[in-house]
């Protein structure tokens, strides 16, 4: 219709009778008034749909509340230029570790997203189209947790762990992604925490280890690609055939400002097994790999944290088992390799807490999902600390609240240490 009709036909319609008016208005207001019905039973009815759907995943966990909607960073933030502190009590330093088993609710990573080779030289068999598509292990499916719902239930677990030990630094192990990481700190309104995680190499379970920090690092999260031969020089493991080279796979090196202090950490999840001949020379190699790390990248620190799940013994502290070690692995830990870092030799903190209570994890021998106390409760969780913070320390715990039970919240509990700083 071009202008002059359309003015023609304005002008038609202003010389139509009233009667004719009104009837063509009445016709019209009904169809408009139907549409609008119409259109008002469709949004109903979709905004009903949402909110049931909305009820419905808001009820089924914490996890899954969290989780709606959100979407996150694949890699975790830098550290900032300007690192804030976001501590309460800046007179005292919480640090804590906890070793989360399988904390992994399935993420995607992207395409491109695995890396090639493991630690012990097996390839990983997955595809892209696995739930887990870094390890050769998918979780949820083939790890503790085998279904989605379990995986949920877990998360949920382990959030409301976090919420007690309350920690300023809390270093995690055996967790997906950075995702999960932000998941956490969503489940965890009002705890100041941020994450951090530099993803590791270990492409047979794809684990890692990271951080929630109300502290932010002045430096950025890095890793060492060292490998060292093995077995080393006067190993202590039982003999073996096998020889190689390795690394660590599953670790981050970083440091924060603590006060007027530098303190550096180097978190931690070395091979299992410790009874295990190979593993165990291999687990050697790997803790003189970590000491070096530290003592090179982290050389200008005040003081030095190592934490997290060794998978050893410390014949110097020994656990409420009497276990004796097969490895030099803590012995390595402790001693620095440069003399420039003397200063850095470490200690366990597990000398503070008293034999009847210094144990981390529980090893099911008799595969009954049962904790029978015992020999089954072991220490290979560990927080080694430099001499000045060991001089700060207040408190050691190693927190046994929650019960050790086949899929229940982990086979480890957190280790947690108050400083004077």
């Amino acid at each position: 219709m071009n202008q002059s009709e359309a003015t023609a036909l304005i002008v038609q319609q202003q010389q139509q009778s009233p009667q004719t008016a009104r009837a063509m208005m009445s016709r019209r207001t009904r169809v408009v008034l139907g549409a609008i019905l119409a259109i008002g039973l469709v949004c109903g009815a979709v905004a009903l749909a949402v909110s049931m759907s909305s009820s419905s995943a808001s009820s089924s966990s914490e996890a899954q509340g969290r989780r709606t909607g959100a979407t996150y960073p694949v890699a975790c933030p830098a550290a900032p230029a300007n690192p804030e502190d976001r501590r309460t009590d800046k007179s005292r330093l919480r640090v804590a570790s906890f070793n989360a088993e399988w904390l992994f609710l399935g993420q995607l990573a992207p395409t491109g997203a695995r890396e090639s080779g493991t630690d012990d030289k097996r390839s990983s068999q997955s595809s892209d189209s696995d739930v887990h598509r870094r390890g050769a292990i998918s979780c949820p499916g083939d790890c503790t947790w085998t279904t989605p719902q379990e995986a949920v239930q877990h998360f949920d677990r382990v959030v409301k762990v976090l919420k007690d030990v309350n920690a300023d630094i809390i270093n995690l192990v055996e967790i997906e992604n950075c995702t999960i990481l932000y998941y956490l700190v969503n489940a965890l309104p009002g705890f100041g925490y941020k994450p951090y995680l530099i993803t590791g190499t270990d492409t047979a379970t794809g684990q890692n280890v990271g951080i929630l920090t109300r502290v932010d690092p002045y430096m950025a999260m890095t890793r060492d690609e060292s490998r060292q031969n093995y077995p080393v020089p006067g190993t202590q493991c039982a003999a073996a055939t096998a020889s190689g080279t390795t690394g660590v796979s599953k670790h981050y090196l970083t440091a924060f400002q603590i006060n007027n202090k530098k303190v550096g950490m180097m978190g931690l999840h070395l091979l299992s097994q410790p009874w295990q001949a190979e593993n165990c020379r291999k687990r050697e190699a790997q803790a003189l790999v970590a000491r070096n790390a530290a003592d090179t990248i982290l050389a200008g620190v005040d003081e030095l944290i190592f934490l997290g799940d060794f998978n050893d013994y410390d014949g110097t502290v020994l656990d409420i088992a009497g276990s004796v070690p097969t490895s030099r692995t803590l012995e390595y830990l402790k001693t620095p390799i440069n003399p420039s870092t003397a200063h850095l030799a470490l200690s366990n903190v597990a000398s503070h807490v008293p034999l009847e209570n210094r144990y981390t994890s529980w090893w099911d021998k008799d595969n009954s999902c049962v904790d029978e106390g015992g020999d089954e409760h072991t220490s290979i969780d560990h927080m080694l600390v430099s001499a000045g913070l060991a001089a700060g320390i207040q408190n050691v715990l190693f927190d046994h609240e929650f019960v050790a039970c086949c899929q229940c919240v982990s086979d480890h509990w957190p280790v947690v240490v108050d400083f004077a700083v």
